[in-house]
C-alpha cells in the first residue's frame, strides 16, 4: 500500500468482519478443546483416565488444528 493509498468504509468494514470471524472461529476452537481436555482431564497423563479417551483427545487436537487453520486461510481470508 503506497502512502497515497486510502482505505474505503467498505474494505475497512470487511477487514473487521474477517478478523472478527477469525477471532470466533479461533476462541471457539479454544473453548471446547480447552474445557474437554482440562475441564474433563483427558489432556493429562496422570488423571488416572484410560489410555483411548487421551487418545481420542488428542487425535481431535491433532486432526481439528489444521482444519480450523485452512477455514481461517481459505474460506475466511481468501474468501
Amino acid at each position: 500500500m503506497s502512502h497515497n493509498d486510502q482505505w474505503s468504509d467498505e474494505d475497512i468494514r470487511a477487514a473487521f468482519f474477517k478478523m472478527m470471524a477469525t477471532l470466533g472461529l479461533w476462541v471457539s476452537w479454544l473453548m471446547i478443546t480447552l474445557l474437554w481436555g482440562i475441564g474433563k482431564d483427558w489432556a493429562f497423563f496422570d488423571s488416572g483416565i484410560s489410555t483411548w479417551q487421551h487418545i481420542i483427545f488428542y487425535l481431535w487436537l491433532v486432526g481439528t488444528l489444521p482444519v480450523v487453520i485452512w477455514i481461517t486461510v481459505t474460506k475466511i481470508w481468501k474468501g
